[in-house]
């Protein structure tokens, strides 16, 4: 095969030493993929080696027409792709040009979703946030934008959708702005979880994102709010389980939050914060980078007066998510160790009336926990109960 060395270094000489040596199979190399399924011209199109490219294209032995078309058998996350998709997202504009200018190319199939790939030329450019080869792609003469923005890749994703994931803010613009946009209908679509570009931005902690989709004159703020997937999940609980309290704070305090309402959407069955309180239980495989998994759940905590209930629902509602947090995913004496509990948390939930009185384990393990965060004040009768003054009356006197 041709050497990758070569192609990557631009050695034109030394790739013509190869191809032309009278022993050699110039269609079998050029045509001879490496370990990720590329082939030469792939590989020169991502490192943007233009002259390489054309030796490769125009070369007398060479199929340029099955070379452009040619996709990997496997890439990065199981994607199939070709070189305009390799050379979009690394912002290759001259080996982008080159490729769909040639006369062998088909652009106008170049640039839709072709039946052998998981994804195109621009949802590559707009995850990698590369927005002159976004416009290059949206602006060529074969190209049908409204088409291209609507294709979506193997998980159902946009390149909209995609741009929030990762946010990429200025691509986002980029696409919202286009004359063939049609800015409600992509920022209410949705992808195969039937997740949202919203969403997917909470979800990332992108605030910029979320602001970007929720102030656009185009935007249905409060449909977009109030979405859930058909488990009840929201873009608030994709912010829960996230840990991303600043996703939480955009939601919560938009203009256009309802926040009662919001706040009693049940996800699974459960409420937003009892989500919170499983996620700081370690219930879900999203942590936040600092390890202070309690976050988004004190954030809900400091926010709880927003719920006007009865005092013996929320007495109740709070002794749930209480117990969300100490027993966690696993059995009651998972969380027996002080360590495993977080103070401010437990605290928080007491001063709002949760109540352990029915459970001696959670009993237990509070009073413990308190006692070492130095709270006495949270220990009566009303939230420890009866194992609260057994404990008491233990305990030599000071006269003694």
């Amino acid at each position: 095969m041709v050497c990758m060395v070569e192609v990557l270094a631009g050695q034109l000489d030394a790739m013509r030493i190869l191809l032309d040596h009278p022993a050699a199979d110039a269609a079998v190399m050029i045509m001879h993929p490496n370990y990720k399924g590329q082939i030469a011209l792939m590989v020169a199109a991502q490192a943007g080696r233009v002259e390489a490219m054309r030796l490769l294209l125009y070369h007398p032995k060479a199929d340029a027409g099955t070379m452009i078309r040619h996709t990997t058998a496997e890439y990065e996350e199981g994607l199939v792709v070709t070189a305009l998709m390799l050379a979009a997202q690394a912002g290759q504009l001259d080996a982008m040009r080159l490729l769909l200018q040639h006369p062998s190319a088909d652009a106008a199939a170049m640039l839709i979703l072709s039946e052998s790939c998981d994804s195109t030329a621009l949802i590559f450019a707009t995850q990698a946030g590369q927005l002159d080869a976004m416009r290059l792609l949206l602006n060529h003469p074969s190209a049908v934008p409204a088409a291209m923005m609507a294709l979506a890749d193997f998980f159902g994703c946009t390149a909209f959708m995609l741009a929030a994931q990762a946010g990429r803010v200025d691509a986002m613009r980029l696409l919202l702005d286009h004359p063939s946009a049609v800015p409600a209908v992509m920022m209410a679509d949705t992808d195969d979880g039937e997740k949202t570009a919203l969403m997917w931005a909470a979800e990332g902690g992108h605030v910029s994102a979320m602001r970007l989709l929720l102030d656009h004159p185009s935007a249905n703020s409060v449909a977009m709010i109030m979405h859930a997937k058909p488990s009840g999940d929201t873009a608030l609980t994709a912010a829960v389980w996230s840990g991303s309290v600043d996703s939480m704070r955009v939601l919560l305090e938009h203009p256009s939050a309802d926040v009662a309402a919001l706040m009693a959407v049940s996800p699974g069955g459960t409420s937003v914060l009892t989500a919170a309180a499983g996620f700081a239980a370690g219930e879900r495989p999203y942590r936040c980078t600092c390890d202070r998994s309690c976050r988004p759940l004190l954030f809900l905590l400091h926010r709880v007066e927003v719920e006007p209930q009865p005092s013996d629902t929320r007495k109740t509602h709070m002794s749930k998510v209480l117990e969300a947090l100490l027993h966690g995913p696993g059995s009651k004496e998972m969380f027996d160790k002080p360590d495993d509990i977080c103070d401010d948390c437990v605290c928080l939930l007491l001063e709002n009336g949760a109540s352990v009185t029915n459970d001696p384990v959670v009993s237990r393990i509070v009073r413990e926990r308190l006692q070492l965060a130095r709270v006495p004040r949270l220990i009566n009768e009303a939230v420890i109960g009866m194992a609260a003054a057994q404990q008491q009356s233990k305990r030599p006197r000071d006269d003694a």
